[in-house]
C-alpha cells in the first residue's frame, strides 16, 4: 500500500492548510471518494501520513492530483506573473506565440485593477498593443485602447502608491539599522493601503510586510493582530494567493505569536513555513529553530538544523548564513556540548569575520563566549574580547530597547579570573551594569541573565545584584 501511494502522498505532503481549505471551498465534486480524499488530506497533513483507501479506483487519485494542481494554479499570482513576463519577452523578440497572445486578451476579461501584478500586467498590455498596431490588428488594438484608457488612472495609482511605499521602506529599514527616526506615522497610511481592495495586490502585500517590520523596530504587535487575521481570510479565499507567499505569511505569523509567548502556535507556523523548500528557507529555519530552543525542544533544533546544512552552504545572504550558525552554536550550547559549539563558532570566525560584523555580531558573539565560558576558558573570551573590541561594541549595542549586556558580563567574569580585576572592581562594574539597565530589564529577562552567570558569580557578587534588583524593585513597583 505505501509503494502504491508513494508519489500521491509526497504530494500531498507538499499541501498548505489554506491550500486545502480553499479547495474544499470551491470544490464541486459529485463523487463522495474524490471528496473524502480531499478531506483525508485535510485531517492527515499535520503528520502527512495518509491513510488512503486501496480500494478506491487509483484513477480518482490521479485525477484529483491533477484538479488540486489546475485548481491552485489557476489562483497562483507568481505564476501568472512568470507568463506575463515571458510574453512580454516573446513579443519584444517577435517570437509571441497565438496561445500567449490568446491568454492576455482573454485577461481582460478575467483580471481587474486589483489583480496582485497589476502594474506589470498593464505594461505588458501596451507592449502587445504596440505590436499588434504594426501588424495592422486593428480589431485587437481598439480593445486594448479601450481598456488601457479606462484603467490608466488605477495604473498610474498604483505607481504613485508603490513610490510612496518605497519611500517609506527606506525610512523603515533606516531606522532598523540606525536605532533612529520615527516611522509609527506610517502605520495608518500602510494599513489604509492595505486594506484597500481596489489596488493591486501586491501594493497590498508590500504593505502588509512593510506593517510588520515597523512592528518589530518598536516591538510592539498589538496592531498587527487584525492585519493578520484579514490576511488570512484572503489567502482562504484564494486572494493573494501563491506558495511563495503563503510561505512568507506562516513564518511572519511565527514571529507574531512569538512576541506574544504563544510558542506552541509559533511553532506550528514555523514548521508549515519550511514545509516547502524555497529561497526564504533558511531564513524561515532559523525563525524556527529559535521557537524550538525556547521551548525546550533541543534535539528537534538540532535535527532541523542538520536538514538546512546544504541550503546554508549554498546560501549568498551573509545574514541568514550567521544566523544559521549561531542558532547552530546556541543549540549545542543547550545540548551541553560546548567543546564542539567552541570549535564550530571558531571556524566560522576564522572564515567570516567581516560578515559576522555586517550582520548578527552580537548573537554569534553570545552564543560562542557562553560556549567558551562554560569551559571556564576564561583567557580565550579576554583574548576575543580584546581583538574584537567587544566591550565598546556591546556597551553601544545596549542601547537598544529590549537589549542586554549579557557579553559585557561574560566577559567581566572572564577578566576577574583571569586576575584583571579585582573583586570589588568586579562587584562594582557588574553593580554599574546592572543599575544602567534595569528600567530595560523585564523579569524574564533578568532570570535569563541571571541563569546564565550564575555559576560562574562569587557569593557576594550574587548579594550585590540582587540587592540592587531589589531596591530598585521598592522604588519603581
Amino acid at each position: 500500500m505505501a509503494a502504491r501511494f508513494k508519489k500521491f502522498s509526497a504530494f500531498c505532503a507538499t499541501l498548505l492548510p489554506h491550500e486545502i481549505d480553499y479547495l474544499l471551498d470551491i470544490q464541486q465534486f459529485e463523487d463522495v471518494d474524490r471528496l473524502e480524499i480531499l478531506r483525508l488530506i485535510q485531517k492527515h497533513q499535520g503528520v502527512n501520513h495518509f491513510p488512503f483507501d486501496e480500494t478506491i479506483d487509483k484513477r480518482k487519485y490521479s485525477h484529483l492530483k491533477n484538479w488540486i494542481s489546475q485548481r491552485l494554479a489557476e489562483i497562483d499570482v507568481d505564476l501568472s506573473l512568470k507568463r506575463l513576463l515571458s510574453a512580454e519577452e516573446a513579443i519584444l523578440t517577435d517570437q509571441i506565440t497565438p496561445l500567449q497572445e490568446k491568454r492576455l486578451l482573454k485577461s481582460l476579461q478575467t483580471w481587474d485593477e486589483s489583480f496582485f501584478y497589476f502594474v506589470k500586467w498593464f505594461e505588458v498590455l501596451k507592449v502587445l498593443r504596440e505590436d499588434l498596431q504594426i501588424r495592422v490588428r486593428y480589431e485587437e488594438v481598439n480593445i486594448l485602447d479601450g481598456f488601457l484608457k479606462k484603467h490608466r488612472p488605477a495604473y498610474e495609482r498604483s505607481v504613485a502608491v508603490s513610490q510612496s511605499i518605497e519611500q517609506m521602506t527606506n525610512e523603515i529599514i533606516e531606522q532598523y539599522q540606525t536605532l533612529t527616526g520615527d516611522t509609527r506615522h506610517h502605520i495608518d497610511s500602510l494599513s489604509k493601503t492595505f486594506r484597500d481592495e481596489s489596488l493591486d495586490g501586491y501594493n497590498r502585500f508590500k504593505a502588509f510586510i512593510r506593517l510588520i517590520f515597523i512592528g518589530f523596530n518598536y516591538r510592539d504587535f498589538d496592531f498587527l493582530r487584525p492585519h493578520f487575521d484579514y490576511f488570512d481570510k484572503l489567502l482562504t479565499s484564494g486572494v493573494s494567493y501563491s506558495k511563495r507567499i503563503l510561505l512568507n505569511y506562516y513564518s511572519n505569523r511565527l514571529l507574531l505569536h512569538s512576541r506574544f509567548r504563544e510558542y506552541q502556535l509559533a511553532e506550528k507556523y514555523g514548521y508549515l513555513s519550511i514545509k516547502v523548500k524555497n529561497q526564504d528557507y533558511l531564513m524561515y529555519l532559523n525563525n524556527l529553530t529559535a521557537v524550538l530552543l525556547r521551548n525546550h525542544k533541543y534535539e528537534d533544533a538540532l535535527r532541523i538544523l542538520q536538514e538546512g546544512s546544504k541550503e546554508a552552504k549554498e546560501t549568498g545572504s551573509d545574514h541568514n548564513k550567521t544566523g544559521y550558525v549561531s542558532f547552530y552554536v546556541e543549540t549545542l550550547n543547550r545540548l551541553k556540548r560546548y567543546r564542539s559549539a567552541a570549535n564550530h563558532a571558531a571556524a566560522f570566525l576564522s572564515l567570516y569575520k567581516r560578515e559576522i560584523f555586517k550582520y548578527r555580531w552580537h548573537f554569534f558573539f553570545t552564543v560562542y563566549i557562553e560556549a567558551l565560558i562554560q569551559q571556564h576558558r576564561y583567557k580565550e573570551i579576554n583574548k576575543v574580547a580584546k581583538r574584537y573590541k567587544l566591550l565598546d561594541r556591546d556597551k553601544q549595542y545596549s542601547q537598544r530597547a529590549g537589549s542586554t549586556p549579557i557579553i559585557s558580563w561574560y566577559i567581566l567574569i572572564a577578566q576577574f579570573e583571569e586576575g584583571l580585576i579585582h573583586k570589588k572592581q568586579f562587584n562594582k562594574r557588574m553593580g554599574q551594569h546592572l543599575t544602567h539597565y534595569l528600567s530595560s530589564l523585564n523579569d524574564e529577562q533578568w532570570s535569563s541573565m541571571i541563569a546564565k552567570i550564575n555559576p560562574f558569580l562569587p557569593t557576594d557578587t550574587k548579594e550585590v545584584l540582587y540587592q540592587i534588583r531589589e531596591s530598585h524593585n521598592e522604588h519603581h513597583p
